[in-house]
């Protein structure tokens, strides 16, 4: 009975050293193991540490300071500049708006004069009436009207004055042509109003206007 007793426990025993996985540093296999788990470990700080290097180049990319080393091995940063605008375009369109308007305001005044001198020639004061005119034309040459008017007093003048205002009548011939030139269409009203009657006898009134 005894014997049976000391034989249980020894099968009991037995059974319990085998189920235990107790580390032996004599069994390779646990040797293994532990290297395979060191491997692991330093695999996984390689991964974490080239992520870093890819995180920081990223960075580096997207900054706009870039870090530039001299001879000297000291670094000097450098701040990436913006691009002006043009300033001779800038400057060269200010100035032909400037232009525009100040050519704008010419013609406006022009234009008021020549209302002014209008006014004047109805209220037959030819001779205030032909300065009005020729300070509109003198302002802005390419204002025809002023040209054309300017002719038509000298005619008036001449009808009133002859002795005083014949010797005009060239000028009357040269701003009837400024006229024809800025408005080809005013050939008719110079062939019709007599206003000018006291020059369509002159040689220049028949060859240069009448030719056109």
């Amino acid at each position: 009975m005894r014997v049976l007793k000391s034989s249980f426990l020894l099968i009991i025993c037995l059974s319990l050293l085998s189920s235990c996985d107790l580390y032996n540093p004599n069994d390779k296999r646990s040797e293994v193991g532990k290297i395979n788990n060191e491997k692991t470990h330093q695999e996984t700080l390689v991964d974490e540490i080239t992520a870093n290097d890819i995180d920081e180049e990223l960075t580096d990319e997207n900054n706009p300071v870039t870090e530039e080393t001299s001879d000297d091995g000291s670094s000097n940063e450098s701040t990436t500049e913006e691009v002006a605008p043009n300033e001779s375009t800038t400057e060269e369109s200010d100035a032909l708006t400037a232009d525009l308007e100040a050519e704008k305001e010419k013609l406006q005044l022009a234009k008021d004069l020549n209302s002014e001198g209008f006014a004047l020639y109805k209220a037959a004061k030819y001779e205030g009436a032909l300065a009005k005119f020729e300070e509109s034309f003198k302002l802005d040459d390419a204002y025809f009207y002023s040209h054309f008017n300017y002719a038509c007093t000298l005619g008036v003048l001449m009808k009133e004055d002859g002795a005083t205002w014949n010797e005009y009548k060239d000028d009357a011939i040269d701003h009837l042509l400024k006229a024809i030139e800025a408005d080809s269409s005013l050939i008719d009203k110079i062939l019709t109003d007599t206003d000018l009657d006291p020059i369509r006898s002159e040689a220049r009134y028949l060859e240069e206007i009448l030719g056109n």
